[in-house]
């Protein structure tokens, strides 16, 4: 997108999406921040008598917590192996610290990722329904 952000929006964030005449998806999107991880409303649009009838989920795409879990099993593995290379006289102590500390901190990021993204998210889902309301003026059929 080319316009720039509003101070108002720096403060608050915005709503960001596409699609076409069948499909949509929106995000929030939070200034300075770039997260995978955001909360999204992926949807299908279609005629329904007097309007248009949109179904669809909202929350985090399902790949993210694929993903999460390779990540953190694969960092796992390597902090599992820098806790055997700790108990080896073979390797020089710097060698031992830097093969668990990084893997440790790679752990720490992926959890304080996840935790920070659960800790928006209804507050993200909400923007995104009031969005839609007073944008398109939609209204809930089935509440959740």
């Amino acid at each position: 997108m080319d316009r720039k952000w509003t101070k108002e929006e720096k403060k608050i964030g915005r709503i960001m999406g596409g699609g076409t005449e069948t499909k949509m998806v929106l995000r929030f999107k939070r200034w300075g921040i770039r997260n995978g991880l955001a909360t999204r409303l992926k949807a299908t649009m279609e005629p329904e008598q007097d309007g248009t009838l949109i179904e669809g989920s909202i929350g985090t795409d399902r790949g993210i917590g694929c993903f999460m879990l390779f990540w953190l099993g694969f960092v796992g593995f390597f902090l599992f192996t820098g806790l055997i290379i700790l108990g080896s006289d073979d390797a020089p102590l710097l060698f031992k610290i830097g093969f668990l500390a990084v893997p440790a901190l790679m752990l720490v990021g992926g959890i304080a990722l996840t935790i920070y993204d659960r800790r928006n998210g209804p507050e993200d889902e909400e923007k995104i329904l009031d969005f839609l309301r007073d944008k398109v003026k939609a209204r809930e059929e089935n509440a959740r």
